[in-house]
């Protein structure tokens, strides 16, 4: 009975002990949660990324690429801000990386959310796509692929701590569409979504994209000096000529095989026209080659499938011209050896002009320029020195054999006479 009241005496004890411990756990959760409340919320951004491609060897051209932000259908909030449009801006100085003959010039915007005032907390949910327009293109030489890519953002918006004004807590950006229109695979696990949060740039060879947001809007760009069509003189991208010096046969057809492929930013197999000319006109003939019969002759012309090895033949003063090959192209030229000819190449690479000495080829693949593309085959004659008999001693030869002839039958004269004496002498 005793050790009972003990006990519980010390219960009674022990309570204001323990009721103290909660209090100060409770008092010490209470300062815990106030520190984090005073901590800044700040906003969540976004950031869209333009890409422009085009083939390696190309100026980028100066764009303007804007990308309209509108009010998704989904949203709840009816009093939903209205954010700007995003403008990106390139010229000839902004270089890309490039890689495989593929050039790529990325730039990030700006924070897309910047300055907009949410006025509660709640989803806010956004649809960006690119206009189709900034830039204008020739026609006869330019080509221009906009991206088709969408992507649907929803902003999520809390209310602050201390009550005064709300914060972006957090951005999720989802691809809808890609460049080429496509809707995003519903069995994606991921329903498309990608971080669009802004980064440095940091470009890799194979990932010229390192280190930028993810949501990312691609323009395929692909320029043609040349414009296509029959040469007129001003329209030509590459050409092959033929010379022959040192008294060569003028009338000789060398063979060359030619072989031209397309840039990394054709996606199908083109097939490119090429043209012999001569004296300023067209004189394509099936002497030169598998030709083509055009409409409207003489523009006959030998088709070139890109990365197929070509036969031509030229002589000496024509000139394989092509007028629609796209900047960023490769080219090789390669002339069979003749006998008693010698090659040599000049070679001229958007003007800039080179002597490649006594080869056939041109070697390995040449990019095709913006500028003046020639590959100069000059091929001198190597006079051969004849063996034998020189026709123009003949005479001579002729003299001093009858001479020879003629001693012999003297001396076989003069020798027959004395044998006869000799006989005539024993007869005595």
């Amino acid at each position: 009975m005793k050790n009972l009241m003990i006990k519980k005496r010390v219960g009674v004890r022990a309570l204001p002990i323990t009721l103290a411990v909660i209090l100060a756990l409770v008092l010490s959760l209470g300062s815990l949660t106030a520190v984090f409340a005073d901590d800044p919320e700040v906003d969540a951004t976004a950031a869209l990324t333009k890409v422009f491609e085009m083939a390696e060897g190309t100026t980028t051209p100066e764009a303007e690429f804007t990308f309209d932000i509108t009010t998704a259908s989904e949203n709840v909030p009816t009093d939903i801000p209205s954010v700007n449009d995003v403008v990106v801006e390139y010229d000839s100085a902004v270089l890309g990386t490039t890689h495989q003959g593929l050039k790529t010039v990325p730039l990030q915007s700006g924070n897309i959310f910047a300055g907009v005032n949410f006025p509660h907390a709640g989803i806010y949910i956004y649809d960006i796509a690119e206009e189709e327009s900034g830039y204008t293109i020739d026609q006869d030489t330019e080509t221009l692929t906009y991206s088709d890519a969408s992507y649907k953002v929803k902003v999520y918006v809390e209310q602050k701590q201390s009550g005064t004004g709300t914060y972006i807590k957090a951005i999720e950006s989802f691809k809808t569409t890609d460049d080429a229109g496509t809707s995003t695979d519903p069995q994606d696990p991921t329903g498309g979504k990608v971080d669009p949060t802004p980064g440095t740039p940091d470009p890799e060879p194979e990932d010229p994209l390192n280190g930028l947001s993810s949501m990312t809007f691609t323009n395929v760009y692909v320029k043609n000096t040349g414009g296509g069509g029959p040469p007129s003189g001003s329209n030509t991208v590459l050409s092959a000529s033929k010379t022959v010096i040192d008294g060569g046969d003028e009338a000789k057809y060398f063979p060359f095989t030619v072989k031209v492929t397309k840039p990394a930013t054709i996606d199908d197999t083109p097939t490119y026209k090429g043209y012999v000319m001569e004296g300023g006109s067209v004189v394509t003939s099936a002497s030169n080659g598998a030709i083509v019969l055009a409409a409207g002759q003489p523009n006959n012309y030998i088709n070139f499938v890109s990365g197929t090895d070509t036969t031509v033949k030229l002589k000496h003063g024509q000139s394989l011209v092509f007028t629609e090959i796209e900047v960023g192209a490769t080219y090789v030229a390669t002339e069979s050896a003749q006998l008693n000819y010698n090659t040599s190449i000049e070679l001229t690479a958007d003007d800039v002009v080179s002597n490649l000495g006594e080869v056939l080829t041109t070697g390995a693949a040449r990019g095709v320029t913006e500028g003046t593309d020639l590959a100069a085959f000059t091929n001198a004659y190597d006079e051969v020195t004849p063996t034998g008999v020189v026709i123009d001693n003949l005479p001579y030869l002729g003299l001093i054999a009858l001479a020879i002839a003629a001693l012999a039958v003297y001396l076989a004269a003069k020798r027959r006479r004395r044998i006869r004496e000799a006989m005539a002498t024993e007869r005595s």
